[in-house]
């Protein structure tokens, strides 16, 4: 009974007169995973599901990629359809100041022109041009992203004030809600804390077999991670402050988020709109890891709620996130858009190559779909040709690993050692390129 009421309220929404809905925001909007944003992931966003489940057409800016490319660079991407004219006007990247002001000006050479081509503008401005029924927007993570994927300067410098945030998002929220869309959504910031790019102890001695020293309280990124794993370095970059994160810069990006999110409800409370909170599910997955049909979905590195950066939901994810925005709208204005059934995460979630289904620490991946997932295998990470049966002997750590990886790297990127430059800083340097943090 159950899916019959689920199948016959989808075919009651998408009944309805053809809905108009455009998409705002960043990298999630996006749907950017492992540090690239082409048509493979684009395709699985969380404005995708919901455009599905609302019944409003969402063509999208799909764009190629290649084995090198990520999404902080356009070099090697292009437009599948450059006159396609998306609704979904999220940017890779894309802060609270630049969604109202950087400009697609038809030469494509920035992020902002590869999304929004053919139109010129802002993303707030093209907006302004069209006649939305619905607006999602989800905007500021890139606001505060950057204080856990710097890499060698995690800390909390990077932080948006809330002076600023308040001033820019306001401006946002104001001149969306003057459109007079039916139906306006507006996303909480995530805690970047708690985003699998983060390790502490714990988290280190499991993927790479020892602590390396990392005391209690501190958190370094699964980039450096991967730089001990492959045996790049000896341990001493946990003394640098740059590389780690101290209590006392956590609880300020914490304190900070929490700040800025009471502006994101006291502007959503002023125009009536719903609010979408994905802290709540991310926590309680923390705490809790799901267990479906025996496999764990955990907010770890490699723990299936991350695409393979650690930073960005993987298609399983962004599933999860979708309902979230479903479900605040359905609360703040009566309305009945299905969520995605648990059927259909199942399905979503049995699909998903960044998920480890059979706990074996590597992921089935996706190659050749960016850096990252390129050299993945080279990095022990992913290449698991069976995800539904564990390997029959863990990733050992092998010392000609991180040659292997330098070298592959090289070949892939054509990007050499610099003059003067040590095994350990063109690794740190390839390593920052392959998770976004440099382009």
């Amino acid at each position: 009974m159950k899916h019959l009421i689920l199948f016959l309220s989808f075919c009651f929404v998408a009944a309805l007169p053809a809905q108009v809905m455009i998409g705002i925001g960043d990298s999630l909007g996006q749907s950017t995973q492992g540090a690239e944003a082409t048509a493979p992931f684009q395709q699985r966003g969380y404005l995708v599901r919901i455009a599905v489940q609302v019944g409003a057409p969402f063509p999208l800016p799909l764009i190629r990629g290649g084995i090198a490319t990520t999404a902080q660079s356009v070099a090697g991407r292009s437009r599948v359809d450059p006159l396609v004219m998306s609704p979904n006007l999220a940017v890779n990247g894309a802060t609270v100041e630049t969604i109202l002001n950087e400009q697609a000006d038809g030469i494509i050479d920035e992020e902002v022109d590869l999304v929004l081509a053919p139109r010129t503008g802002s993303q707030i401005e093209i907006a302004e041009q069209m006649m939305p029924s619905l607006i999602v927007c989800w905007a500021g993570n890139s606001d505060v992203l950057g204080t856990v994927t710097s890499f060698d300067q995690i800390d909390a410098s990077q932080l948006i004030s809330v002076v600023d945030f308040t001033l820019r998002f306001g401006e946002i929220a104001d001149r969306l809600a003057a459109l007079g869309a039916d139906h306006l959504v507006f996303g909480k910031i995530p805690h970047v804390t708690n985003t699998g790019i983060l390790m502490d102890n714990d988290d280190l001695t499991s993927f790479t077999g020892t602590d390396w020293g990392l005391a209690d309280g501190l958190l370094t990124t699964a980039a450096v991670g991967v730089l001990l794993r492959l045996g790049l370095d000896d341990g001493s970059i946990l003394d640098d402050p740059n590389f780690v994160l101290d209590p006392v810069e956590s609880a300020t990006i914490r304190d900070r988020i929490d700040a800025i999110n009471q502006i994101v409800d006291l502007k959503a409370a002023e125009h009536g709109a719903a609010v979408a909170d994905i802290n709540p599910v991310f926590a309680a997955v923390k705490e809790n890891p799901i267990q479906v049909g025996g496999i764990t979905v955990s907010t770890k590195f490699l723990g299936g709620a991350f695409s393979l950066d650690g930073v960005h939901p993987g298609s399983f994810g962004h599933a999860v996130i979708a309902n979230v925005f479903i479900n605040a709208l359905n609360d703040q204005y009566g309305t009945s858009i299905p969520p995605l059934s648990d059927f259909q995460l199942l399905g979503i979630l049995l699909n998903d190559r960044v998920v480890d289904k059979d706990g074996d620490g590597r992921l089935s991946g996706r190659p050749f779909n960016g850096l990252l997932e390129t050299l993945g295998i080279v990095l022990g990470i992913t290449g698991d040709l069976n995800d539904f049966s564990p390997a029959s002997q863990a990733f050992t750590a092998d010392p000609m690993r991180g040659e292997r990886f330098l070298e592959r790297y090289r070949q892939v990127t054509g990007r050499l050692p610099q003059p003067g430059e040590s095994r350990r800083d063109e690794a740190i340097r390839a390593l920052k390129h392959c998770f976004g943090a440099a382009g």
